[in-house]
């Protein structure tokens, strides 16, 4: 049996790129994925959610 992992991604207006490395992470190994949106101004919180990923929101700004 294999373990499976929890991956959390921090993103700040990750618009551009957040879609290619959702899609990308191998979906057996993982058991979620949670995507720490740091106050992004652009799309990224939609396309994270959209592509099914928990996304919890940071208020302040930028990375941390």
């Amino acid at each position: 049996m294999c373990e499976k992992i929890l991956v959390i991604i921090p993103a700040f207006n990750e618009e551009d790129s957040i879609g290619k490395v959702l899609r990308d992470i191998p979906k057996d190994l993982i058991s979620e994925v949670v995507v720490v949106n740091n106050n992004s101004t652009d799309e990224t919180e939609k396309i994270a959610t959209d592509l099914g990923a928990t996304v919890l929101r940071e208020e302040k700004k930028g990375y941390g």
